[in-house]
């Protein structure tokens, strides 16, 4: 009788008994007189549920995971381990895909620990399995699972500490991980901040003009000092690259981040043109690169063929502003 009553009333709550009745009285009227009549099954079944039906409300072991397939990644899976469990990564499910190093003997004292959940698979082209077999093993356990296929080779010479601390750093630019700064990312002067932070100044001596405020020369000086500054340590060839302050050196790397002042306003129709001429280096099957092709020895994901939706808006902007 119970199970009778819970479907009668779940019935009537996705308006299955509302619909079969409409069929009879279609008009508008008759719609609103038929709500006015099911409201009090509708409070009974609201009230039914918060007394007798228990709370879907699941607890998880886990808050956050990582899911991997790997191969022969023992030189650098430690500090990558490292590095996310330190952001907040409280469990790894690592996939091996046929590994010949000491990748296991690297990650037995996690699997011990319970941070790494370990498992063996074999044969190309394997990672979507890997994940399926995440994520129907896992998902109860873990609220919320990434999923991650490639790691790039690990920087020689450099302590896990220090490849730590240039991970964060990276990251704080929005451009993780990019070949852009090496692993000396605290040394660069970077092309799109600057260009922002003109874009910045420029607006805020705006704003004082529009609001008719003393000070705006203060800003307008400030714009300018910056893009005189910029040319004459960033730019090379008419393209704006980053700066290296500690080694007096202009970056090798072209990347997309070079529009950046083309996009804010700040270039000379001579300098759009020369980004114009250099544009085929970024250009990628599916729109713009973040940086032009790199060595194949590492894999970053700010780096040619990866491009970004904000990338290829403010390209496109920019090449549209100048014509």
């Amino acid at each position: 009788m119970k199970l009778k009553l819970k479907k009668f009333i779940c019935g009537v709550n996705n308006m299955v008994l509302f619909t079969a009745l409409h069929k009879y009285f279609p008009s508008l009227k008759a719609g609103y007189v038929l709500r006015i009549l099911l409201l009090p099954i509708y409070i009974f079944y609201y009230l039914y549920r918060l007394i007798f039906v228990p709370s879907e409300k699941r607890e998880f072991k886990h808050q956050l995971g990582l899911c991997l397939i790997i191969k022969d990644e023992a030189s650098s899976i430690n500090e990558w381990i490292k590095y996310h469990h330190h952001i907040g990564v409280d469990i790894f499910y690592i996939f091996d895909n046929g590994s010949k190093d000491n990748l296991l003997e690297v990650l037995s004292p996690y699997i011990e620990s319970g941070l790494v959940i370990y498992q063996k698979i074999e044969g190309r082209g394997r990672q979507l399995d890997a994940y399926n077999i995440c994520l129907r093993k896992y998902k109860k356990e873990t609220k919320y699972i990434g999923f991650i296929d490639r790691i790039g080779k690990r920087p020689e010479g450099h302590s896990d500490e220090d490849l730590s601390c240039q991970y964060i750093t990276i990251c704080e630019s929005g451009w993780d991980i990019t070949p852009r700064w090496g692993v000396e990312t605290e040394n660069y002067v970077q092309v799109e901040l600057n260009a922002l932070l003109y874009a910045l100044e420029s607006n805020l001596a705006d704003f004082y003009c529009i609001l008719g405020m003393a000070g705006a020369e203060k800003w307008v000086e400030k714009a300018e000092k910056r893009k005189m500054l910029m040319q004459k340590y960033m730019l090379k060839d008419g393209v704006f690259y980053d700066y290296n302050f500690k080694t007096g050196k202009i970056s090798d790397v072209f990347a997309s981040a070079s529009f950046y002042p083309m996009f804010v306003g700040m270039i000379s129709s001579e300098q759009a043109k020369a980004l114009v001429e250099n544009l085929y280096r970024l250009e990628a099957e599916y729109g713009i690169a973040a940086t032009e092709s790199q060595s194949p020895d590492y894999s970053y994901q700010w780096q040619y063929p990866n491009g970004w939706a904000p990338q290829q808006n403010l390209v496109m902007q920019g090449l549209a502003k100048y014509g």
